[in-house]
């Protein structure tokens, strides 16, 4: 019986230590996606705001030149 349970209780660590494996990769993975995500959406919003301020810009300076 001692038997018997010593080995279940070492299946159930290396499957354990195989699921926590594949978990540590997953979570990689989840990392790498979210800072990706996070990245893209910085990048969209700079541009946004860039484009905002640029189309800003020429409608004073139009406003200005066709009021002066």
């Amino acid at each position: 019986m001692t038997e018997k349970n010593s080995k279940t209780i070492i299946s159930c660590i290396v499957r354990t230590r195989e699921m926590f494996i594949v978990w540590s990769v997953t979570e990689f993975a989840v990392v790498v996606v979210v800072v990706v995500v996070v990245v893209v959406v910085v990048v969209v919003v700079v541009v946004v705001v860039v484009l905002v301020v640029v189309v800003v810009v020429v409608v004073v300076v139009v406003v200005v030149v066709v009021v002066s």
